[in-house]
């Protein structure tokens, strides 16, 4: 699964993580090309990558906030890195 930079651009990104984000792409704009959701968790970590969870439909999200919720509140990093491992893959 995977989102773009526009999509992530729509939902108004803090500015240092969207800055972070371009340099690691080497793009100075907002484009549709598609970036998977591990390589969001590998550059941003957990909490942005989270965040960028908002750019895909509530059909696609469901059984990711799923997970997440089984983990209860508060989750460890790890116990979410581990369901994004489930759903984008291990990066590998």
């Amino acid at each position: 699964m995977n989102t773009t930079l526009n999509k992530i651009r729509e939902y108004g990104p803090c500015k240092p993580s969207w800055e972070k984000l371009l340099a690691a792409l080497g793009k100075t704009q907002a484009d549709d090309d598609p970036i998977s959701f591990r390589y969001l968790l590998d550059t941003l970590g957990v909490d942005d990558a989270a965040w960028c969870l908002r750019t895909l439909t509530y059909k696609e999200q469901a059984p990711i906030v799923v997970d997440l919720f089984k983990l209860g509140i508060p989750a460890s990093e790890k116990g979410i890195k581990d369901v994004f491992v489930k759903h984008f893959g291990d990066g590998q």
